[in-house]
């Protein structure tokens, strides 16, 4: 097999919500290839499975490979549920930094305002993250 086919399947495994099976079938792809964007997608199999920590790695990993909003978005997300507010609030602004036009960077940026209460900061970077 060749790594789309990996990719596809542990994509599907993903989308039905098997994470575990995702791992499996998307580590296989990353052996064939080492792209960056499967490693990030097992990354975030280990958020959705909530082990924060093994994620962390791999998106700790990434942004040192390369510059790229991804990861850096990635481990913002992990800050914001570990509620470490101010590594979030860096990270977020790491991935607009490199990809403004991102608009999943200002999403999560928004969350980040929105969990501490500046609520029409929030609003204001949701409707940014619609406009991109």
């Amino acid at each position: 097999m060749d790594y789309k086919k990996y990719w596809n399947i542990g994509d599907s495994y993903y989308v039905s919500g098997d994470y575990n099976l995702a791992i499996k079938y998307l580590q296989k792809a990353y052996e064939i290839e080492s792209k960056s964007e499967c490693l990030n997608y097992i990354g975030c199999c280990y958020i959705k499975l909530n082990q924060l920590d093994k994620a962390f790695t791999i998106f700790e990993r990434l942004t040192k490979l390369e510059s790229w909003e991804r990861p850096w978005f990635n481990l913002g997300r992990i800050h914001l549920y570990k509620n470490e507010l101010e590594d979030a609030l860096k990270c977020f602004n790491r991935a607009i930094e490199i990809s403004p036009s991102n608009g999943n960077c200002y999403f999560y940026l928004a969350l980040y305002h929105e969990k501490t209460n500046n609520i029409e900061e929030a609003i204001k970077l949701y409707k940014k993250s619609l406009s991109l």
